[in-house]
């Protein structure tokens, strides 16, 4: 009898094969030492497949499977284990030819146990070496998970920084075309109001030198007529002199309104050089953080991150943008002209990778 999941063998030795001695054999081996089994397997013998067989079977529940012999499992292990028990301990103990009787079967199945006691102690032994490589194969996969869980948060935190950062420089750049946009809409109303301001200046001067010259030459052609009209001279000379004051007072009123013009584009541009100063600063701030991106990608790379910084970089496509502005501004004294140097700027791209 071989238990069909450790490979334990019972022997039971009779003088005839019954199906009595087979009951009396399992009472004794099987249902006194180990309990009732659930199922038996074996070949279809006469001492096997009776009625009195059937009815022990029911009576203690077990069921009871018939198979052809040397063909299933269960009996071909039976047989495997009689031809075992024949080479190696029967036939040393009896010699060959000669039918086992006795103690000696028996101190062959004590010799086959014990090999077997040494066979589980070191499948034991091997059971706790495998349990306690699937524990540490377990405590290394968990901290692998840890570590990959806290690399895939870290990856996040960056992919969510460069997005962000990415995104206020592009606000920063459309700031920046707006504000030029801006200035290059005011530089060309400035210079058409200059331009129209000083060809009034230049009207205005013309006229009042004609009407000077035209008073002057006035009064030398009459001055030899009207020697004797003294009073009326006087008056024409007084009405003269009103005009040419009121003539000077609408330049000097004039030349304060243009002055006056002139340094409100001044301010203007004051304020214009102000924003910027202010753009530049705000451009050397973005810049910074852009030095720290790089730095933060860097320390990424040294932790054996690398080839996580370049899909982060690839995916993105992160072009970093720094713009530098330019702007001078100038005014020309002599003409009220307000002059500007070329708007210049430049972007500077730089790839990551």
């Amino acid at each position: 009898m071989v238990e069909a999941t450790t490979g334990w063998l019972e022997t039971y030795p009779v003088s005839h094969a019954t199906a009595r001695n087979t009951i009396l054999g399992l009472e004794e081996r099987v249902l006194w030492q180990h309990g009732t089994p659930e199922r038996i397997e074996s070949d279809n013998g006469t001492h096997f497949r009776n009625n009195l067989i059937d009815a022990w079977a029911e009576e203690h529940g077990i069921e009871w499977v018939y198979h052809i012999p040397y063909h299933a499992p269960a009996s071909g292990k039976i047989e495997r284990y009689n031809g075992l028990l024949g080479a190696l301990y029967f036939t040393p103990f009896v010699g060959e030819g000669q039918r086992p009787r006795g103690l000696r079967p028996r101190q062959g199945l004590n010799h086959h146990r014990e090999h077997l006691d040494k066979a589980r102690e070191v499948n034991s032994a091997l059971k706790e070496d495998v349990g306690k490589l699937t524990v540490d194969w377990m405590r290394a996969r968990e901290e692998l998970e840890l570590k990959e869980n806290e690399w895939r948060s870290e990856r996040e935190l960056s992919d969510s920084y460069l997005r962000g950062e990415r995104t206020r420089l592009l606000s920063l750049w459309r700031q920046v075309v707006t504000f030029r946009r801006h200035f290059l809409e005011m530089k060309t109303a400035t210079d058409r109001d200059l331009s129209e301001l000083k060809a009034e200046q230049m009207r205005i001067s013309g006229s009042i030198l004609v009407n000077c010259s035209r008073l002057h030459s006035g009064v030398q052609l009459w001055e030899p007529v009207c020697l004797g009209r003294s009073v009326l001279k006087g008056q024409a000379q007084q009405q003269a002199e009103q005009e040419t004051s009121q003539k000077t007072w609408e330049v000097m009123h004039l030349q304060v309104k243009g002055d006056l013009e002139k340094k409100e584009l001044q301010d203007r541009g004051t304020e214009l050089s102000a924003l910027l100063v202010q753009s530049q600063k705000q451009n050397e701030e973005k810049e910074k953080t852009v030095k720290t991106l790089n730095d933060t990608v860097e320390i990424l790379q040294r932790r054996n991150l690398i080839g996580v910084g370049r899909n982060i970089l690839e995916s993105l496509g992160l072009r970093l943008v720094s713009t530098t502005m330019l702007l001078r501004l100038g005014m020309l004294q002599r003409g009220a002209a307000l002059t500007r140097p070329p708007f210049a700027y430049s972007i500077l791209r730089k790839q990551v990778g």
